[in-house]
């Protein structure tokens, strides 16, 4: 984790580096544009996100893994505009992440055989059981056309703690006349009360809306260093050997990212 802050920290240090200088970014663009981005100004965002399966141990019996799964974000940032070309960003963002567990167990490991494969295909959706609140920071470097399309470039951390607990679920299929509990699936989602920090990256565009206001669109790549959700699976078919393996989600994800002015300040 320290080697990944580190290369990190470099990489800010090389963009600030490049930066060209104010007064020759300036002159390039209009007035509009370049009060823009002296004034600081607070956003609100939504993100839609594909998160990163979970981690599962495998079994040749049983198949068992599972999908990527359809996350929700949004939050509010602060700009801190250091000029036309850089600005830190700070923000507290809500992120609800799913889950799901895939597995295939054949019909005829049960005696006497049932009628069907028990299929859990886990879709891609899943459920958005898991908040998180994620307060992060982002070092953004802007480039500009000379038509004055804006692109940006950002690099950056974030300190998460996850609000959820425990979750279990059963499995169950009627077989010989009752009710059969032939798998489980539980796991802790709250990393020991601990927070947990992931690093992301992010490029997109600014579009232009109205006189001097921008919608900001990204794409986000967040990698967390930590599993935050750990616990275990169990296939407990009868006349079987029982079979458990580890369960884990580290709530990685890729996302697009859409922000909208809400306010700004001018900097004196």
């Amino acid at each position: 984790m320290n080697d990944a802050i580190r290369h990190l920290f470099l990489l800010c240090l090389t963009c600030v580096a490049w930066q060209p200088g104010n007064a020759q970014v300036s002159r390039r663009l209009s007035e509009e544009t370049v009060s823009y981005f002296l004034a600081n100004q607070f956003r609100i965002s939504v993100r839609p996100a594909l998160a990163r399966k979970a981690s599962v141990t495998p079994n040749a019996t049983y198949d068992p893994g599972a999908s990527n799964f359809i996350s929700l974000g949004a939050g509010i940032d602060y700009y801190c505009h250091f000029s036309e070309s850089f600005s830190l960003i700070t923000g507290l963002h809500g992120l609800w992440h799913g889950s799901n567990f895939t597995f295939l167990v054949p019909k005829t490991v049960f005696q006497p055989e049932l009628d069907y494969d028990l299929d859990q295909s886990g879709s891609i959706s899943g459920g958005l059981n898991h908040g998180l609140l994620s307060l992060q920071s982002t070092l953004e470097k802007r480039w500009f056309s000379k038509k004055e399309t804006i692109w940006s470039a950002g690099l950056g951390l974030a300190l998460n703690y996850s609000l959820t607990t425990n979750y279990e679920f059963d499995y169950n299929v009627y077989h010989n006349g009752q009710l059969v509990n032939y798998a489980w699936l539980g796991y802790n989602a709250n990393n020991q009360s601990k927070p947990f920090l992931s690093a992301h990256a992010m490029a997109g565009r600014y579009w232009k809306i109205g006189k001097d206001r921008f919608i900001i669109t990204n794409f986000v790549i967040d990698y967390s260093f930590t599993n935050f959700a750990k616990g275990y699976y169990s296939f407990n078919v009868p006349g079987k050997p029982v079979v458990t393996g580890d369960y884990k989600i580290d709530g990685s994800y890729a996302a697009i990212d859409v922000s909208y002015p809400l306010s700004r300040k001018k900097r004196r």
